[in-house]
């Protein structure tokens, strides 16, 4: 008993790797995407007589847009404190770090969000 399994298109990011494998119709979709290159199989002889076009081989990506090089992180208070081991301070304890007068509000604003 043989079974039909359906052909997956791997969606590569911008450094080529497979984010995504989908199936045919969503491979439509996703290839007329702005950010999206689509790689198709060589057509030759008869079949580019034809008019034919090659099926998708693969679906790649790109960056969309000029947020891609911003820290996702600059909200984190971790990064406003660090581990102080000494005679005065038990293991473990976090210290704050020294914020200038005018940063701290924007530490208060992570902080209480």
């Amino acid at each position: 008993m043989s079974t039909v399994t359906p052909i997956r298109i791997p969606v590569c990011n911008s450094d080529g790797l497979i984010v995504d494998r989908a199936d045919r119709p969503r491979a439509r979709r996703l290839a007329l995407a702005p950010n999206a290159t689509v790689v198709r199989k060589r057509v030759t002889g008869a079949n580019r007589r034809k008019g034919q076009r090659g099926e998708i081989v693969r679906i790649v990506l790109g960056n969309l847009g000029d947020d891609v090089m911003l820290d996702g992180r600059r909200g984190n208070p971790r990064k406003y404190t660090f581990l102080d081991t000494s005679d005065l301070m038990p293991r473990g304890v976090h210290s704050l770090r020294h914020l200038a007068t005018a940063t701290a509000p924007l530490y208060r604003l992570a902080v209480t969000d």
